[in-house]
């Protein structure tokens, strides 16, 4: 039999590329190249290459039908295959998994809400999300990364998402138009954030008897990244309108041609229908996939896959790839009925004899009006892709109505894998249900139903918990969807239900390991080079596998129960750090209870606030000891003590007193001293005696404290002299008359007080005639003698005569004589004190005597110097001058002899 690259299938055409025209129809191909080659190699040949997986060794290509056989031809071409579109998981009815799987009742009990994460759906398309927005079925907020495919699963699943867990954060990325594109597009969400992230696709192409590239690439995001990723697990279970499924042995009819023999798929049990059967009305397509259990890249089995009609027998389509050692296990067709009238398919296989008999799986995509008819098909064994890995939750469905029951179309397990070592894998994972009402944004999908409806609630659940406690791995929040599921079916894990029907109240409240918690570490601090022994109390200890100081291992530990654990201290810096306990559940949450700090005994210090204080008023202590001390002893130096770390003290009574302070840690302890000096407030008052004095008479003041007083300072106001003064007790003479203000201020160290006292001291001048005394003369020249008469009543014990020029007396009546070395003249006020036995009297006659300048006695005298001869001038000015009698001298009365006189008069010569 001839074979060749089959190309007869579903063509995608698509618009010319700059610079270059295709010849005939373009075909969309992954070419693979044979390990060692780039994908590079077909670059001249081919018309564009949207994606490459270069570590998979194929590219995506656009490819001109004309061209095939002469990319085929490029040393390194291993094989070239048509792009088999995406099959999106729907059914046919749908459900209300916000009550059934109990989402509501952990957001009303819980008030978890799936706030902090981000979820991540990939499907065929969000074409009316705006829609679903508009009626509130959606947030304005989705973040749409790629929206190219077409379709609206994607805004079902969104909304149904929506609905369970209204605080999450939603991503979209449509599946692509190939394997390449979709494993970016999961790319695309966690590098967005996303952690939860499900999908409702099938690549009919992928293999499935091994993890091919997409399932590989999710088990490498899985290990990579902190996610858990959900799939549908398909529809591929029953017959009719849903998809279509075979797994069984190849099995000779008998019916052999051409060098090799058809397969029976009722394996002997109904000779009359050994075929699998479709029906495929006017306009209607049927997609068949064949795959066996060889290694792709590695079959030299050669398997065919044709399609007949039934009636009259005539070949309708056909995939005849030559597997020689280095093919894929794999044929498929898609076959389109153009013709008028509906036609029943019938779907064979054919072995070639020098093939070994491998394990076979079909599955038949019908759509557009075609169907599957039930015989010979086999439900279990119908997951595959990612579906089928380990690690990702794979989702059955049930009706809401019926959540006991499996759909009928919901894909069964076991996942039979033979590479790279066979492998039985339980698959499904969990159930969820289907019959999800959506707003309709796309009519076809309201109601919502299949393992693509029953997906997003499995995402949700996730999302719901994880969000409530971040701290579990992604392998603990599956472990307790699963261990929290209600068992159906089959007890335990089971190939329908998987761990059964997910329940997010049990998951919310009773099923998930906490991680070890840590309450007191005793003692809470060690040396520096470690070795200290710690005894760590707290619980969930059991099954620790590490304990760590800060991020250094401990040097041992034992857990001595699930609430103790005994360790020892590795070395380390100076410093705090948190001990934490990891186990299989998690590791301990930092805290202040974890605390351990490292460090070497107490160096005791403390500063306060002040250092000299008021009596009664308080000190603010404050420990800046380092070595991180646990506890301190405060010792204040009157009696009093405290353990508080920074403590306030008051001192009631004067004194110095020695501070000191002890602080200890779990290594030793140190003390540190200090001196207080405590002073009364400098209060007090003054007196002035007397305070009703005549001017230029004097006051006696005197300053009085009750307190600690270091320093005086006086203010006696204006006329005092003098005005001020920093002594205790000062005497001040008043030269003016008034009301005056004295203003005392006492201080020490700390503080100061001031005592004023308005208007305090009274200054008079007595009034014109009314002297107690007279003097005989009150003006004159120079050495001007005066007799003063004391005319004091009220017999007089003494006096106190001041005579204006510094000069004072205390005789009843004295003589006084101003003299003056210059040409000026001069008032003199002359003041009295006089005393007796009742008390003492004080007057002060201001300018009462009057010393005259020689120019202003001559003229007093003798009018103007011209007018009177040399004798007389003379006499004048020894009159002015010496005050005695005139003595006569006879001079020429020329001009030069009088003008010698006068400079004899101002330089103060004696006469000749």
């Amino acid at each position: 039999m001839t074979k060749n690259v089959s190309i007869n299938k579903e063509i995608r055409v698509m618009s010319s590329s700059a610079g270059k025209t295709p010849s005939g129809e373009l075909v969309f191909v992954y070419i693979y190249v044979k390990p060692g080659y780039s994908t590079h190699i077909v670059d001249p040949y081919v018309y564009e290459v949207p994606n490459r997986d270069e570590e998979n060794n194929f590219a995506v290509a656009w490819v001109d039908t004309s061209k095939l056989d002469t990319v085929t031809a490029v040393e390194g071409v291993r094989l070239i295959r048509e792009v088999i579109p995406p099959a999106v998981n729907i059914g046919s009815v749908t459900t209300q998994g916000d009550t059934v799987l109990k989402t509501a009742n952990v957001r009303s009990l819980y008030g978890y809400s799936g706030s902090g994460m981000k979820i991540g759906v990939i499907s065929d398309g969000v074409d009316h999300l705006s829609a679903s927005v508009a009626t509130g079925d959606l947030p304005n907020n989705v973040h749409v990364l790629s929206n190219t495919q077409g379709g609206d699963e994607g805004t079902a699943m969104l909304e149904i998402i929506h609905d369970m867990v209204p605080n999450a954060t939603l991503y979209f990325h449509d599946d692509g138009s190939n394997t390449v594109a979709f494993d970016a597009g999961i790319d695309a969400l966690i590098s967005n954030g996303c952690t939860v992230i499900c999908d409702d696709i099938s690549w009919p192409g992928e293999p499935f008897f091994e993890d091919g590239p997409v399932a590989s690439h999710v088990e490498s995001a899985l290990s990579t990244y902190t996610i858990v990723y959900i799939s549908s697990a398909g529809n591929f279970a029953a017959a009719g309108y849903q998809d279509g499924h075979y797994q069984g042995t190849y099995y000779n009819s008998g019916s052999c041609s051409a060098g090799g023999c058809w397969n029976d798929f009722s394996s002997g049990s109904n000779s009359n229908y050994e075929e699998l059967y479709v029906d495929i009305p006017a306009g209607s397509s049927v997609q068949v996939v064949l795959e066996w259990n060889d290694k792709f890249g590695q079959s030299g089995n050669d398997y065919d896959l044709y399609l007949w009609d039934y009636n009259s027998g005539n070949r309708l389509d056909y995939s005849v790839t030559t597997q020689s050692g280095t093919g894929d296990p794999l044929e498929y067709f898609t076959y389109t009925n153009t013709g008028s009238t509906p036609i029943t398919g019938e779907i064979e296989v054919w072995k070639s004899n020098s093939a070994a008999v491998k394990t076979l799986g079909v599955y038949i995509y019908p759509s557009n009006g075609a169907s599957v008819y039930s015989d010979n098909l086999v439900a279990s064994s119908s997951i595959y892709g990612q579906a089928a890995a380990p690690d990702v939750v794979s989702v059955a469905a049930m009706d809401y109505s019926t959540p006991s029951t499996i759909e009928d179309f919901s894909s069964r397990g076991p996942v039979m894998i033979t590479y790279p070592s066979p492998v039985t894998r339980v698959k499904p994972d969990i159930s969820g249900v289907d019959d999800v009402s959506v707003s309709g944004a796309a009519s076809d999908l309201n109601p919502f139903f299949g393992t693509s409806a029953a997906t997003p609630g499995i995402a949700a659940i996730v999302a719901q918990i994880w969000g409530a406690h971040p701290y579990l791995t992604p392998a603990q929040v599956r472990n307790a969807l699963y261990t929290s599921a209600v068992d159906l079916g089959t007890p335990g894990k089971d190939t329908t239900f998987g761990y059964g029907r997910a329940d997010a109240l049990a998951m919310a409240t009773a099923t998930y390991i906490p991680p070890p918690a840590i309450t007191v570490i005793s003692p809470p601090a060690g040396l520096t080079a470690g070795g200290t022994t710690v005894t760590i109390t707290g619980t969930s200890f059991t099954g620790a596998t590490a304990v760590k100081f800060g991020t250094i291992a401990a040097t041992s530990y034992t857990v001595d129960s699930d609430t103790s654990i005994t360790t020892t201290s590795p070395a380390h810096a100076t410093g705090s750090v948190d001990i934490t306990v990891t186990t299989p559940n998690g590791t301990s949450a930092p805290g202040a209870s974890d605390q351990f700090t490292y460090g070497s005994s107490v160096s005791a210090s403390f500063t306060s606030n002040v250092s000299v204080i008021r009596t009664n008023d308080c000190v603010q202590f404050n420990d800046t000891s380092t070595g991180s001390p646990t506890s301190w002893n405060w010792s204040f130096g009157d009696g009093v003590i405290s353990t508080t770390q920074n403590p306030a003290h008051q001192y009631t009574a004067n004194g110095t007193y020695a501070v000191n302070l002890t602080a200890k840690n779990a290594i030793g302890a140190n003390s540190a001293y200090a001196t207080i000096n405590v002073y009364d407030q400098p209060l007090g008052d003054f007196t002035g005696s007397p305070t009703s004095v005549l001017r230029g008479h004097d006051v006696a003041f005197n300053g009085t404290t009750t307190g600690f007083t270091t320093g005086w300072a006086w203010d006696f106001d204006a006329g005092a002299s003098p005005s001020t003064s920093t002594s205790r007790n000062q005497t001040v003479t008043y030269s003016t008359p008034g009301s005056k203000t004295v203003t005392l201020t006492r201080s020490n160290p700390f503080e100061s007080n001031t005592t004023t006292k308005v208007g305090y001291i009274t200054v008079t001048i007595p009034p014109v005639g009314t002297l107690p005394f007279t003097a005989n003369i009150t003006a004159g020249g120079n050495n001007l003698t005066i007799q003063f008469t004391d005319l004091s009543p009220g017999t007089p014990l003494s006096w106190n005569w001041s005579f204006g020029d510094g000069t004072f007396s205390g005789l009843q009546n004295p003589v006084h004589t101003y003299t003056q070395t210059d040409d000026s003249r001069r008032w003199y006020d002359v003041g009295l004190n006089v005393t007796n036995a009742s008390g003492y009297t004080s007057i002060l006659q201001p300018d009462y005597i009057h010393v005259m300048s020689f120019s202003e006695y001559y003229r007093s005298i003798s009018g103007t110097p011209g007018n009177i001869d040399t004798a007389t001038f003379v006499q004048i000015v020894e009159d002015w001058r010496l005050q005695r009698p005139v003595l006569t001298f006879t001079v020429s009365p020329s001009t030069p002899v009088f003008v010698g006189l006068v400079e004899d008069w101002r330089l103060q010569r004696p006469l000749t």
